[in-house]
């Protein structure tokens, strides 16, 4: 198992109550930003804290440092936010629209907003890998699948295609280079490399795992949030074992986050993720 040294790993989690940090070694936790009705996603960048409510097509932004801690406007777009993530290296926010189809981008100040990739049924969970260039998304439509491409959303690949049917959530381990993934429809928890081989399924049903939506992964566990059990869990990201319920009674948990600075490494910018995120899916690059 992976351990890393300096500061500890908090737990990001979203619930009715608004958006909450807790310690993963301590019970107690404090509340970011309360009375947030449904906030559903929440990307980290640089000790600023982003997130999206459910529904809607707001995306805000917290500092975690200043005080008083006030939430600022980032963006709002005419489709509500299903899914979102931060790349820290290019300053840019990706996220899905399950309603309209596409995935989206945008500088972390709001500006520059395009539809990176349209045309999809219904991208469920995004995930970005700015140190190679990769960004991912899942799709629960007719033909679920998780799929991957440039930060540009050029060289389309399809990782997951077959005994798959409702995947709602994704993250990446990117010292292993793997991406787990949650599918709803046969809840289980599963895992491939980032060329969509070597696939395992990592956790089954177990009792706390039957409408999850949060998914994290750091040193040797996953964490994820159910919205049945209304529980935040976490167990060995390898075989499942270890199960631990950290937190319970959790009304309407949400989006779930480790924040960890090994999480989000320095490294150098990459072309396509920095002028080249203007171009839409139907531009002649693809």
């Amino acid at each position: 198992m992976c351990v890393f040294s300096g500061d500890e790993a908090q737990l990001v989690f979203t619930s009715s109550k608004g958006i909450q940090l807790k310690n993963i070694s301590r019970s107690e936790y404090m509340e970011l930003a309360p009375h947030v009705p449904g906030p559903l996603a929440v990307m980290i960048s640089n000790r600023t804290l982003y997130w999206a409510q459910q529904g809607r097509g707001s995306i805000y932004r917290i500092s975690l440092d200043r005080k008083p801690q006030e939430a600022v406007l980032v963006l709002k777009v005419q489709d509500s936010v299903t899914s979102m993530v931060v790349d820290w290296i290019h300053q840019l926010l990706y996220w899905t629209s399950i309603e309209m189809g596409w995935v989206s981008v945008a500088f972390l100040d709001g500006s520059a907003h395009r539809r990176l990739i349209t045309g999809l049924d219904k991208p469920s969970a995004v995930a970005v890998d700015p140190l190679r260039g990769l960004l991912f998304w899942a799709d629960c439509g007719v033909s679920p699948k998780i799929e991957s491409a440039g930060l540009d959303g050029c060289d389309r690949k399809a990782l997951v295609t077959s005994s798959i049917r409702q995947p709602v959530a994704l993250s990446l381990d990117m010292p292993r280079q793997l991406l787990y993934w949650f599918d709803e429809g046969m809840r289980r928890i599963s895992r491939v490399n980032l060329d969509g081989r070597q696939r395992k399924t990592v956790v089954e049903s177990n009792g706390y795992l039957d409408r999850a939506f949060g998914l994290s992964v750091f040193e040797g566990f996953v964490y994820w949030s159910d919205k049945v059990t209304r529980s935040i869990c976490r167990a060995n990201k390898h075989n499942g074992r270890d199960l631990q319920a950290l937190l319970s009674n959790v009304t309407s948990p949400g989006g779930v986050l480790i924040i960890q600075p090994v999480l989000q490494p320095k490294g150098m910018p990459n072309q396509k993720g920095t002028s080249s995120h203007c171009r839409s899916q139907t531009d002649n690059c693809c």
